[in-house]
């Protein structure tokens, strides 16, 4: 599960296993700046195996393997920035880790703060560049 702006500073245990269901969970959680682009990554841990992560502004990376079938898989959570600076730098910074890092299966989810026309972009001031 990849949750973007949980406006949390801290997780605790009983927050993360009562968001779950169960103590049977392991999870990652980049606070942001003060709360503002947090995210927080969930998984089943008797489903999926971490091994690390990487964390930078507006991700969070979570490297393992599935424990059925023990493929590896590289699991993206992403929160966008909605300048164009903003995205560009975001995706540079995930470009270079996944040119860096040879698995064979990556999942990119999360907000990526992208719109198909202008008529989506009501409420926003300016080009957000």
């Amino acid at each position: 599960m990849s949750v973007q702006e949980t406006k949390s500073k801290e997780l605790s245990d009983a927050r993360g296993f009562s968001l779950w269901g169960d103590n049977k969970v392991g999870w990652m959680h980049n606070k942001g700046d003060k709360g503002s682009g947090s995210l927080l990554s969930m998984w089943n841990k008797e489903a999926f195996e971490y091994k690390n992560h990487l964390m930078g502004t507006g991700f969070i990376i979570i490297f393992g393997h599935y424990i059925k079938s023990s493929s590896r898989c590289v699991v993206v959570n992403v929160y966008s920035p909605c300048t164009l600076n903003g995205k560009k730098s975001l995706w540079e910074d995930l470009t270079k880790v996944k040119m860096a890092r040879h698995e064979p299966a990556w999942c990119f989810c999360g907000d990526f703060n992208a719109v198909r026309g202008r008529s989506e972009r009501k409420g926003v001031r300016g080009r957000g560049e």
